[in-house]
């Protein structure tokens, strides 16, 4: 009956609120006051923005490590980023390159393995905080970075094959920074 459904529809939506209304009450006393600007402006736009995150150095330095593995390694290839610094033990870091049909796109996936500005940005606590204060509990995993150059091709739908979300089922949290080539 038409009843049950509305019944139904509005369980579902105090459900859904109550969960929302938990998963912003948790602890942001760690967070400094510009983390709550970041984590503010996420919630009420799903977007945050920080300019000058990076120095034009640090941009200029990723630029070119990004270049130089792309055009030092094969398209689908994994590649190990050599033997870890401390213990002389083959690294747990590995990249893997991806390109689309038309090499508009093409991906450094595990970019924090090619250079130490990428694993800072990979490591970055302030951001990694923000995540896991934007996401509920269960969606705690903010662990993957990916480096990619986009390229303008006629005929190429974009970045990831065209609009998509990457993850249906959940909310999700990237971080992302413009190189500006």
């Amino acid at each position: 009956s038409s009843m049950g459904l509305s019944n139904f529809i509005e369980t579902v939506r105090r459900l859904y609120r109550k969960r929302l209304a938990s998963r912003r009450s948790g602890s942001e006393a760690s967070l400094d006051s510009e983390q709550k600007r970041w984590l503010s402006e996420l919630r009420e736009s799903c977007i945050a923005m920080i300019p000058g995150f990076l120095s034009a150095q640090a941009c200029a330095e990723i630029r070119s490590a990004l270049d130089s593995t792309i055009s030092g390694s094969p398209v689908d290839t994994l590649v190990a980023a050599g033997p870890d610094p401390k213990s002389g033990w083959p690294s747990a870091h590995v990249y893997s390159i991806w390109a689309d049909q038309e090499l508009s796109d093409i991906r450094v996936l595990g970019a924090e393995a090619i250079h130490p500005l990428i694993s800072r940005f990979h490591e970055d606590s302030r951001l990694c905080a923000v995540g896991q204060h934007y996401l509920s509990e269960d969606d705690r995993h903010v662990v993957f970075t990916m480096a990619n150059r986009v390229v303008y091709r006629d005929y190429n739908k974009g970045s990831g094959g065209g609009w998509h979300r990457d993850i249906a089922y959940r909310r999700g949290f990237k971080a992302m920074v413009y190189l500006c080539y």
